[in-house]
């Protein structure tokens, strides 16, 4: 019933973790903080719709040193069970004390995990910058300007962001249909039922709308968030975003026979999902 988190932070340090959390909350960007335990790990069901992954790097006691292949083996298990291949590109962002280690981290989760859950790209903070006096302001100041460093993503996000508010705006052209009068405990849900039988009878007629009232309503709905996707643009930096993650039209690489019949698939052929 609800939507999985966009935005999820997992730390082992309960002071740290609330620092970064406070910071997302303050740019707007409602996250779920998730406390590494050493015994239990972490709900990884959690990280089955992530766009931004902020984690710490060393999780456990112990592995502040050494091969990074035992911090990073441990975060690749992790994401092997929780990332859903199906559920879009994502971004980690470590958020760590040991900057150093960046680059071994990312060459072992690039080489170790499994193709299709590797995050689009491996970015970081670091802890240190943000741990000594009130750098609040700063931390978060930081987080909105590497949240943009990737212009794929910018644009990925600004894409679901505009999908999610059609979305929205499409659920508020529905409630409109319920009259001043009806707005009330006793009629509010009622009123909108009936709204929906109609809407679904006639899109698809009584019988098909009775067999698969999912699908009649989505037949009727899909028209006005279609209108809404297409003509809502008003953010006047969108533009730029999109001008700055495609930038090969004018070259545009020919497809292999594999990703020509890819795209063709994914264009003109509808899969139930699963």
């Amino acid at each position: 019933m609800f939507t999985p988190a966009r935005y999820v932070i997992v730390d082992d340090n309960p002071d740290e973790l609330k620092q970064l959390s406070d910071c997302m909350q303050k740019i707007g960007a409602p996250c779920l903080p998730l406390r590494y335990d050493q015994a239990e790990g972490i709900e990884t069901k959690h990280l089955g719709g992530v766009r931004l992954l902020f984690l710490d790097l060393h999780l456990t006691t112990g592995a502040q040193s050494g091969s990074i292949a035992q911090t990073a083996g441990l975060i690749v298990s992790m994401l092997e069970e929780g990332i859903v291949a199906t559920a879009g590109p994502y971004v980690i962002i470590l958020w760590t004390k040991h900057q150093e280690q960046k680059a071994d981290f990312e060459a072992y989760v690039m080489e170790n995990l499994e193709p299709l859950k590797r995050p689009l790209a491996i970015l970081s903070l670091d802890k240190n910058n943000y741990l000594a006096g009130d750098a609040g302001e700063k931390l978060t100041n930081d987080v909105g300007q590497i949240i943009e460093t990737d212009p794929r993503l910018r644009a990925l996000l600004d894409w679901e962001r505009e999908v999610l508010r059609a979305a929205g705006s499409t659920l508020s052209e529905i409630g409109t249909l319920v009259a001043k009068e009806d707005r009330t405990a006793a009629r509010f849900s009622e009123r909108l039922d009936e709204i929906l039988s109609l809407l679904a009878f006639e899109a698809v007629g009584d019988a098909n709308a009775k067999a698969d009232p999912y699908s009649a309503i989505n037949a009727a709905l899909m028209p006005i968030l279609t209108d809404r996707i297409a003509n809502q643009r008003t953010d006047p930096k969108s533009n730029a975003i999109w001008q700055a993650a495609v930038t090969k039209i004018a070259e545009v690489p020919q497809p292999s026979p594999g990703d020509a019949a890819k795209l063709n698939s994914m264009l003109h052929i509808a899969r139930a999902s699963t």
